[in-house]
C-alpha cells in the first residue's frame, strides 16, 4: 500500500518541485471551468519510477482512472511517442532527455472536462526521488498550427513541434541516424 500526503490545491501553471518518499504518494487537486486541452510536464531522474494518476470528481487508485502515465526511466527504450484516440479523451506522451543532465521528462496532453480533477503521483522506486511538475492549458487554434501535426512523431508545444529523440526537423519528419 502507497502511503500519501494530505491533498493540496494547486492552480493551472502552478509549479511544483518536490520529494516523494519511496512508495509513497502525492494528491493533487485542480478546479476546471469549461472542457480544455492541457499539457502536463514531469520531470524526474532517469533512474525513478513514478505512476502519474487522473480521474474527475475522486481519487484516482491503481484501478480506477481517467488517465495514467507511467515514468520508467529504467525502460530499455526510454524514449518514446504513444498516442491514443478514445471518444472522450485525447492523450499524446513523449519522454524528452536533456543529454546534459539525468532529468527525462514526460510531457503529455489531456482534454478534460469541466470539474474537480484530482492528481496522484506515486514514487514507485526504491528511492526518494524528486520530481518536477507542470501544467497548462493549450490553445486548441495553436496546437493546430504545427506543420503536419508533428507527423505523430511530437508534441505540438506553442505552434512549434517538440520531436521524439530519434526524429527532427520542423516537423519531426527527418529520422536521426542510430
Amino acid at each position: 500500500m502507497y502511503l500519501g500526503k494530505t491533498t493540496r490545491f494547486i492552480r493551472l501553471g502552478d509549479k511544483i518541485n518536490e520529494p516523494i518518499d519511496s512508495q509513497s504518494s502525492t494528491q493533487l487537486q485542480f478546479y476546471v471551468e469549461r472542457t480544455i486541452s492541457i499539457q502536463f510536464n514531469f520531470s524526474a531522474r532517469e533512474k525513478a519510477n513514478f505512476g502519474i494518476y487522473g480521474k474527475r470528481s475522486s481519487s484516482p487508485s491503481l484501478t480506477q482512472f481517467d488517465f495514467f502515465h507511467p515514468f520508467n526511466g529504467n525502460m530499455d527504450i526510454p524514449h518514446r511517442l504513444v498516442r491514443r484516440s478514445l471518444s472522450s479523451n485525447r492523450t499524446s506522451q513523449i519522454y524528452l532527455t536533456n543529454s546534459k543532465s539525468e532529468y527525462l521528462t514526460l510531457l503529455f496532453h489531456e482534454l478534460v472536462n469541466p470539474g474537480l480533477w484530482y492528481l496522484t503521483i506515486i514514487n514507485d522506486g526504491l528511492h526518494k526521488e524528486e520530481y518536477q511538475f507542470h501544467f497548462e492549458e493549450i490553445d486548441d487554434k495553436t496546437e493546430r498550427l504545427c506543420p503536419n501535426n508533428c507527423n505523430n512523431r511530437g508534441i505540438c508545444q506553442n505552434g512549434v513541434c517538440v520531436c521524439q529523440p530519434s526524429y527532427t526537423g520542423v516537423d519531426c519528419s527527418i529520422g536521426k541516424p542510430k
